[in-house]
Order: C-alpha cells, then sequence, then structure tokens
C-alpha cells in the first residue's frame, strides 16, 4: 500500500536506444579492473537508494495521526540514522576529493582518461555530461559536505551552540536533497556503465506493489505499518473505545480524516 509516490529510481534508467558496447569501448587490459570498480559503486548506490527509498515510506507514512509525540522515539532514531548513513554515503562515492578514494566522478574521470579507446572517447564524455545540472546539484553537494564536516563525522562547536532558527533549518538535511542526490548520481552512473542495466534497489523492493503494480507483494516496510496499525489503539478507537472518539475525531482535519480511514480500509475496517 502506497499513499504517496514512492521513490523508484530505476524509472529513470538513460540507457538509451544506442548504449556504448562495454567489451569494444573499453581496452580489454582494463576491462576486468574496470568491472570490479564499477560493481564495488554499484553496492554502495544500492545502499544509499535502499536509504531513500526507506525514508520516502518513512515520511509519507501518517505517524501524527495514529501515534503521540512521547511514542515517536524509534521512528525519529530511524530516520535520523537513515540520514546519517545517507549523507555519508553519498559523500563517500560522490563529494570526497582524496585520490585514493573510489568516487562517481573519480571513475568517470578515470576511464575518459584511462580505460576507454579513443574511437569512444567524445561519445562517452557526451554521455557523462549531457544530461547534468550543475548549478542546482552543485548546492546540493555543497550541503552535504557541510553536514559531513560539521554534523555527522564532526561536532563543530559553532554549528552546535550558536545557531538561529533559520541556520537550523539550513542544516537539516531535506528527502528531497537525498533524493536529488541519487538521481545525479544514479545517472552518473547508468552513464558509465556502457551496455548494461544495474537496478539501484534490492529485488524485494522492485518487486514491491508500488514498485511493480503487483498487489500481492509488499515491501518490508509496509508490512511493519500494517502490522503496527493492526493493534494501533488511535486506529480501533471507533470500536474499543467508542465514547472516546467522537472527542479525537473533532481534533483532526479533513485530511486526516481522510487518511484515517483510508488506512482503516487497507486493513479491512469500516470508515469511521
Amino acid at each position: 500500500m502506497t499513499f504517496g509516490k514512492d521513490f523508484d529510481p530505476d524509472s529513470e534508467y538513460i540507457g538509451g536506444t544506442e548504449p556504448i558496447p562495454l567489451e569494444t569501448a573499453v581496452k580489454q587490459e582494463y576491462i576486468n579492473l574496470f568491472k570490479e570498480e564499477r560493481n564495488a559503486l554499484w553496492k554502495r548506490l544500492v545502499w544509499l537508494n535502499m536509504n531513500v527509498f526507506l525514508l520516502t515510506k518513512l515520511e509519507q507514512f501518517p505517524f501524527e495521526v495514529f501515534f503521540l509525540s512521547y511514542e515517536m522515539n524509534f521512528w525519529n532514531v530511524t530516520v535520523a540514522g537513515l540520514q546519517y548513513s545517507s549523507v555519508m554515503i553519498a559523500c563517500s562515492i560522490w563529494c570526497d576529493e582524496d585520490s585514493r578514494v573510489l568516487t562517481i566522478t573519480g571513475f568517470a574521470n578515470e576511464i575518459r582518461d584511462k580505460y576507454i579507446n579513443d574511437s569512444y572517447r567524445e561519445e562517452f564524455i557526451r554521455r557523462i555530461s549531457c544530461y547534468q545540472d550543475f548549478e542546482t546539484i552543485e548546492c546540493t553537494q555543497k550541503k552535504l559536505i557541510k553536514l559531513r564536516n560539521n554534523v555527522y563525522a564532526h561536532f563543530n562547536r559553532d554549528w552546535h551552540i550558536a545557531y538561529s532558527d533559520s541556520e537550523i533549518e539550513q542544516r537539516r538535511i531535506q528527502l528531497r536533497d537525498l533524493q536529488q542526490t541519487c538521481r545525479f548520481v544514479n545517472r552518473m552512473f547508468d552513464a558509465i556503465c556502457f551496455d548494461a542495466f544495474f537496478s539501484k534497489l534490492p529485488l524485494s523492493y522492485q518487486l514491491s506493489s508500488s514498485q511493480s503494480g503487483d498487489t500481492s507483494r509488499e515491501a518490508d516496510v509496509d508490512s511493519i505499518f500494517k502490522s503496527l496499525l493492526r493493534g494501533n489503539h488511535v486506529l480501533n478507537m471507533p470500536e474499543q473505545q467508542k465514547e472516546f472518539w467522537p472527542y479525537y475525531r473533532a481534533n483532526l482535519d479533513e485530511k486526516k480524516i481522510s487518511l484515517f480511514n483510508e488506512y482503516r480500509r487497507w486493513l479491512g475496517l469500516s470508515e469511521a
């Protein structure tokens, strides 16, 4: 069940109608090394995209309808952990400028300068540069670097002691920032994979109902939500606490009432 749009990184695959053939484009002496580096980056990309897939699910779930603030500790920590992991992975495979590390852009430059045969170099350069919105993505990259250096990897005194409300907002990672980051690094990865396609999500998420249209399958996170709601005192209040339900309902706006009933229908309950 999905009451919003899932994050679907594979829907933006840019393989095109004329992919560059790997076995002829890359010099034979570098093919094995190319595949090893590509596969290492791919594993990190799947991890990053899975984090953002889950964060999107968590942001769409109406916790404020079914849970009180003191019941949110676990979910707040879960979201914070996924954000932390996402920023650190994104920085490691995209923002890091250390020559010893393996990044998407560094790998692309190495292919361009060293791995690729001369006859394919111009097309490869066009392929990795034609879709990039540098101005927008550079802003996101700078934000990730600042968060990594001042919040996640290091505890910058000035960032945490002396700050204004507007600075707090600027220093908070937004889901849209992480989604944009995924789209950029995914497209860059697709461009350097030549004629191969690599999914950016685990198979179980690819096959979930929201991704494939198969209503018999659910992502594990959706199953967790369903399990939580079956015993939720708010969702079951119309039946189990009939005397309190009119008062609780009076504090819900129309949007929340609509969500409330959608989730009741999902569990086979009547509207309240």
